[in-house]
């Protein structure tokens, strides 16, 4: 049983706008399916057990 799943998808948009979006918290809960919501530096993160709210501090950084 693996303990990932990599995937990968093709965006038509240049890398900046694709990691300005990617890096915002409050898009969190659009592109992926752990989290059901982000607000405030807290999340709703999902499990296969049911959700648990937990703070969330997500930093980002892209060399330019």
């Amino acid at each position: 049983m693996p303990n990932f799943d990599v995937q990968a998808v093709g965006l038509k948009t240049g890398h900046g706008t694709a990691f300005d979006y990617i890096a915002d918290p409050a898009n969190l809960a659009a592109w992926t399916h752990a989290f059901k919501w982000v607000e405030n530096g807290r999340a709703a993160l999902v499990t296969p057990k049911g959700s648990l709210d937990i703070g969330l501090e997500p930093l980002a950084s892209m060399a330019r």
